[in-house]
């Protein structure tokens, strides 16, 4: 497989990166010479130089790629050179694209351009936000719609009816746990024998079962949100949010900033998320918080602060990628999310087929991946595969979805789900 980037920010790096130990041909085109210089460590052939320059386009043999994918920070140039890769090859076409509402009108669409996936890190941030707050119980969550599966993961709390259970399959009938993340250390069931407080426990299951599941979890819906920043992420939320019928409060520090941002029927607070008094005035024993301003240290803080005032549900949003692994090990902050990180999954799951999904278990990373049982693995027995670090999750057998822990033996052609643990 063949993939040429423009872009060699961080959500380009990033992809290639993840793209490379699969065997996969990539190619980096960036015009920055100190990002140029910064990626002379990777296995790739990276070219300096404008992403759309014709002759450049076909110097880089875009005619013989299979996925072209545009991620500079401009959308229009993003844009751009998707549609003139288009005219020159047969190959997918994946665009990075902020502002589609701006550029994408009427009948006019993405595919007028030849592009085959949008992604707007800025709309996977809010509709991942917005799972987040309808669903307060949930620490992660995958969906694949293709399996009408999920992979949640849930922080268990002091009053949890879970805690000190034996971890077996009978816990959560018709599901199966891939993994146990307990003080920063991922552990695999057979590494666990009872659930701990503060524990965060990963499942998979088909959506039946799942929803039997977080049923038998108390959870706190509010109907309350706090979101801290006027910014542009803050005010689409906002706007989402009150649709949705909540009571909605903004917070920013910076005084100009709330005069420029008027929206009907929202409080727009001029003051830190960190006083105490203001926010028992609003309420947040009975609010979420979602910390998305544009500073990666105030929101951290912001949400341990809330947390320590009795806020139900926190969720933080960082954008420094060396913050997000610090922020994972913040065991009082519920949901930390990155817009990067969402686009990248969805590149990944785009450009490969067998993984679906790179995820960070509160700061152990881990890969859910899908493999097909081959003639040398068929006839194997589920735990067999725990010797070597991969927790089956989800068997998918002539269309039928089985839980592994109900699958004792593979077959060949299985499809599995699972999860690989770092190493």
């Amino acid at each position: 497989m063949k993939i040429i980037i423009a872009g060699g920010g961080h959500i380009g790096r990033s992809v290639a990166e993840k793209l490379i130990p699969h065997e996969v041909e990539v190619t980096l085109i960036e015009r920055d010479a100190r990002t140029v210089a910064s990626l002379s460590g990777l296995d790739a052939l990276v070219v300096e130089g404008d992403c759309t320059d014709y002759n450049l386009l076909k110097e880089v043999d875009i005619h013989s790629a299979d996925v072209f994918l545009a991620v500079t920070n401009r959308d229009s140039i993003n844009m751009v050179a998707c549609s003139m890769v288009r005219k020159l090859s047969k190959c997918k076409i994946i665009c990075k694209v902020e502002e589609q509402a701006k550029f994408f009108k009427g009948d006019y669409s993405a595919r007028d351009l030849g592009i085959d996936q949008l992604i707007s890190p800025k709309r996977l941030l809010i509709d991942k936000i917005l799972s987040y707050i309808h669903e307060p119980i949930l620490s992660e969550l995958i969906e694949y719609p293709k399996e009408k599966a999920r992979v949640i993961g849930i922080k268990i709390a002091k009053r949890s009816p879970y805690v000190g259970k034996e971890l077996d399959s009978s816990l959560f009938p018709g599901t199966t746990i891939l993994g146990v993340s307990r003080q920063n250390t991922m552990y695999l069931p057979p590494e666990i024998d009872r659930i701990q407080v503060k524990d965060r426990v990963y499942i998979i299951g088909l959506e039946p079962a799942i929803e039997r599941m977080e049923a038998s979890f108390k959870q706190k819906k509010t109907k309350q949100v706090i979101v801290l920043g006027t910014n542009q992420k803050s005010r689409l939320l906002a706007k989402t949010l009150k649709k949705e019928g909540f009571k909605v409060y903004m917070l920013d520090r910076d005084k100009e900033a709330c005069e420029r941002t008027a929206m009907e029927d929202i409080y727009i607070l001029n003051s830190s998320a960190t006083k105490g008094r203001l926010l028992k005035e609003l309420d947040i024993e009975n609010s979420c918080m979602v910390a998305l301003s544009n500073d990666d240290e105030y929101n951290m803080i912001a949400s341990i602060f809330a947390k320590r005032h009795g806020a139900p549900k926190t969720i933080c949003y960082i954008k420094n990628q060396e913050l997000l692994k610090l922020a994972t090990r913040f065991a009082s902050i519920d949901n930390i999310i990155s817009s990067d990180s969402l686009a990248i999954d969805k590149i990944i799951r785009f450009c490969l087929k067998n993984i679906i999904s790179d995820v960070d278990f509160a700061g152990m990373d881990g890969e859910i991946v899908e493999f097909i049982v081959d003639e040398k693995q068929a006839g194997k027995k589920v735990e067999e595969f725990l010797e070597e670090g991969i927790q089956p999750g989800l068997v998918i057998r002539e269309n039928k979805q089985i839980p592994a822990s109900e699958c004792k033996v593979l077959r060949e052609k299985d499809r599995v789900i699972a999860l690989v643990k770092a190493k």
